[in-house]
Formats: C-alpha cells, sequence, structure tokens
C-alpha cells in the first residue's frame, strides 16, 4: 500500500456521515474508538462521504488500521474494519560515480628534439667562439 493511501467503503441507505479513524495501534476504547489516533473524523468533523485521501505521508513497512461506521441523527453502525501495511522505503540513489583520474601530463617526444638540438647548437657556437678568438 502507498504512503499516502485512499480508502472508500460501501454507502449506507440512511447515513448521514460516516465517522473514520487511523492508526497504528489497533487498542480501542470501549466505545471503540483507536486509543492512539494517527488521523480521525469523528464527530462534527465527520466525512460527508464514502471514500477519504490520507493528507500526510504515512511510514513506511507499517501496519496501520482503520475502521469507519455510519452515522445519522438517530443511530450509528458497527465499525467496518481493515487492515494494511504500507509499501517498503524505495532504497537510497546510488552515489554518483568518482571523476575519472586525470591523466598527468606528459611532455611530447618532439620537444626533447628540440632541447636536444637547441644544446648541441649553443655548444657549437661555444666552440666557435672559443677557436676564433684571438689572443691579445
Amino acid at each position: 500500500m502507498p504512503i499516502r493511501p485512499s480508502f472508500q467503503w460501501n454507502p449506507a441507505d440512511w447515513a448521514t456521515g460516516y465517522e473514520f479513524e487511523l492508526s497504528a495501534n489497533p487498542g480501542t476504547t470501549a466505545r471503540g474508538y483507536f486509543v492512539e489516533v494517527v488521523t480521525s473524523a469523528t464527530g462534527a468533523n465527520a466525512l460527508g462521504n464514502t471514500v477519504w485521501v490520507c493528507d500526510r505521508d504515512l511510514e513506511y513497512s507499517t501496519t496501520y488500521y482503520w475502521h469507519v461506521k455510519a452515522i445519522s441523527a438517530t443511530s450509528k453502525s458497527v465499525w467496518g474494519t481493515g487492515v494494511f501495511t504500507t509499501e517498503a522505503a524505495p532504497p537510497a540513489p546510488e552515489p554518483p560515480p568518482p571523476p575519472p583520474p586525470t591523466p598527468e601530463p606528459t611532455t611530447p617526444g618532439y620537444i626533447w628534439a628540440v632541447i636536444g638540438i637547441g644544446a648541441a647548437l649553443c655548444l657549437a657556437v661555444i666552440v666557435l667562439i672559443v677557436r676564433t678568438r684571438r689572443v691579445v
């Protein structure tokens, strides 16, 4: 059952309203009302129709008890009862995958060739300077 269920029951021809209660505990008072009520539509707040949609989210995986009775100015029916269990909680979303590792920057091979050629040219210039130098 969803965590925000709706309830429907057959009408009584003589009824002017319906008292409805929802509880997570089946215990009742001497007059038949639930001791621990999750929500209630009784007395002046009685329902005028045979459908009620829960106005709040119920707990997941929890058993609930409900009952309804027809009422009029002169009489009341016995409680019609029901029981249900809400659905299990949806699984938690999976965490996003970690970002891919950042690749290490690498120096392309042609850069090393340029550096090597530049070093060789510098060495050649130094040798030429030393060999062509005039002694004073």
